[in-house]
C-alpha cells in the first residue's frame, strides 16, 4: 500500500514539471489504460491515476481565470466588498465579491482592486459600483521574491483590476 500512495504522489508531482497543462481530453487515454492495467500493474496505474486527477484539479481551479488575452480591458462592475481595505499612498486594495461571474465557470471569485486617488474608503459589506480595467492573475518572477501569483491563487482571486480617476464608484 505505501508504494501505490508514492506512485500517486509521484505521478502528482509530474505535472510540476510540465510548461502547461494538458487539455483535460487528453487524460481519457490514459486514464482509461490505468483502469484497465489495475490488476496487474497497481503501481503503474497509480502513477497515471496521481497524474490524471491532479491535472483535472488544477484545471478546475483555473478554469474561471480571467484570460490574459482579455488584458486591460474596461468594465462596469458591481459587488459587495469582501475583506477590509489596505491603505496605501495614493491608492487604496480591496476585494470585491462581483453580484455576477465575470466569465462562465468563475463561480464565486474574488477580484483584488486597486482604486487610484480614492476619494473615500471602501468598507467590509459595501455594494459598490465602478468601472475598472481588469488584468490576469499574474505576477513578476524575482528570485528570492514572494511569489504573487501563487499568494493571489490561495486566497481565491481570480483576477485583478483598477479603478481609474474620472471613473468613480458609487
Amino acid at each position: 500500500m505505501p508504494l501505490l500512495v508514492l506512485a500517486f504522489c509521484v505521478g502528482a508531482a509530474s505535472v510540476q514539471l510540465l510548461p502547461t497543462l494538458p487539455p483535460p481530453a487528453v487524460l481519457l487515454l490514459p486514464a482509461t489504460a490505468a483502469l484497465l492495467v489495475w490488476r496487474r500493474h497497481a503501481v503503474i496505474a497509480a502513477l497515471v491515476a496521481g497524474f490524471v486527477w491532479t491535472v483535472l484539479t488544477a484545471a478546475a481551479r483555473l478554469s474561471g481565470d480571467w484570460p490574459c488575452a482579455r488584458d486591460r480591458e474596461r468594465i462596469d462592475l458591481t459587488g459587495v466588498v469582501a475583506a477590509p481595505p489596505t491603505l496605501r499612498e495614493g491608492r487604496v486594495d480591496f476585494d470585491l465579491q462581483p453580484a455576477l461571474p465575470l466569465m462562465p465557470g468563475q463561480g464565486g471569485a474574488k477580484l483584488r482592486l486597486s482604486w487610484y486617488q480614492p476619494t473615500r474608503t471602501p468598507l467590509p459589506g459595501q455594494r459598490w459600483r465602478m468601472t475598472v480595467l481588469l488584468r490576469c492573475r499574474n505576477g513578476m518572477s524575482n528570485a528570492g521574491a514572494p511569489d504573487r501569483e501563487l499568494d493571489l491563487l490561495r486566497q481565491g482571486i481570480a483576477l485583478c483590476g483598477s479603478g481609474r480617476p474620472g471613473h468613480p464608484a458609487t
